[in-house]
């Protein structure tokens, strides 16, 4: 379970990230085992949060910085204490910005890219 920020979908903060990831995540606990199911995925899959944004967003500086920003340290503790999982954070760097999706809403890359773990 991933939530992507992208620099051009307008100025959103790591709160709204962190909140958005925590949100999808408590809306499937305790239907987990049906979601794997409809799936299709094996018994061992699991699901991770995850935060995947681009270095030169809003949330991106945010995530780059994460000293400024003690009060959203606690909040990442508090939230991977009540799900039981860690929210893992990615910032990505993408220099040719060639964002494409397709009818179905899937977000086609081309070009180069790099992405890097944060660990917070």
């Amino acid at each position: 379970m991933l939530e992507l920020k992208i620099d051009g979908k307008g100025k959103e903060t790591l709160l709204r990230a962190l909140l958005e990831v925590y949100t999808y995540y408590k809306l499937l606990d305790g239907t987990v085992k049906k979601f794997m199911t409809d799936f299709d995925l094996p018994d061992n899959a699991y699901l991770q949060p995850g935060i995947l944004t681009e270095r030169t967003s809003l949330s991106g500086q945010m995530l780059s910085n994460m000293n400024a920003f003690p009060k959203m340290s606690e909040l990442v503790s508090e939230l991977n204490a009540d799900m039981g999982v860690p929210i893992e954070f990615f910032l990505f760097d993408y220099p040719s910005h060639d964002f494409n999706q397709d009818s179905i809403g899937r977000i086609k890359l081309s070009g180069d890219f790099s992405i890097t773990q944060v660990l917070v």
